[in-house]
């Protein structure tokens, strides 16, 4: 991994890293504990998805692109 922040940083990989990175997001909120009552593999699904979210949060966006 790189050793420089890459909060502002642009490329085509790092854009669907941070798409993946949201989606993620957007899916553990989605999931709470009391939606073990609908599928049994809730909590396991919102560990798996914490873990995605803690992997790539290194490429998180923190600021817009830097100017070139």
């Amino acid at each position: 991994m790189s050793t420089h922040e890459r909060g502002r940083d642009t490329s085509p990989e790092l854009t669907a890293v941070r798409t993946v990175l949201k989606h993620a997001e957007t899916a553990r909120d989605r999931i709470s504990d009391s939606s073990e009552d609908d599928d049994p593999d809730a909590r396991e699904m919102q560990i798996a998805l914490d873990e995605v979210v803690e992997l790539l949060d290194p490429w998180r966006r923190t600021g817009a692109p830097k100017r070139t």
